[in-house]
């Protein structure tokens, strides 16, 4: 039987820089639009933010290392597992906060703020389990 680390494919190294780039280029829209040098409807300069945001956060965390091995793989995959948990724990626990706090079970986070944080958590947690081993 196949190993389940080796089926894990990742993009390779260059796409880091895509993913920085397209980073690079969220901030510069997002000041650009914020001194209202571009002249755009604020419900879509805060989609083309996020998303932008999103896709380079994504191409960021499927991007080898320079040094991939096992030992890195399965970092990654506990750090995957454990942004999954605290996104679904996130996505329970604020409706109940918000009934709490507000006095209303409606959440307001988004599906884009989910994604958002569960990936900058999957940084930190990925780091973290790096720097531990």
């Amino acid at each position: 039987m196949k190993n389940a680390q080796h089926d894990l494919k990742r993009l390779p190294r260059s796409f880091r820089k895509v993913s920085f780039g397209l980073l690079l280029l969220t901030v510069l829209f997002v000041v650009l639009s914020t001194t209202h040098t571009l002249s755009l409807d604020k419900e879509i300069s805060k989609q083309i933010t996020i998303s932008t945001l999103l896709l380079s956060l994504l191409l960021l965390a499927l991007t080898k290392d320079k040094a991939e091995d096992e030992r890195l793989q399965k970092i990654r995959l506990k750090a995957y597992t454990a942004s999954f948990i605290y996104g679904v724990t996130l996505a329970i626990i604020n409706p109940l906060l918000n009934l709490v706090f507000d006095g209303s079970f409606l959440s307001d986070m988004e599906v884009n703020q989910l994604l958002i944080t569960m990936l900058l958590f999957y940084f930190i947690v990925f780091q973290l389990l790096k720097a531990r081993s």
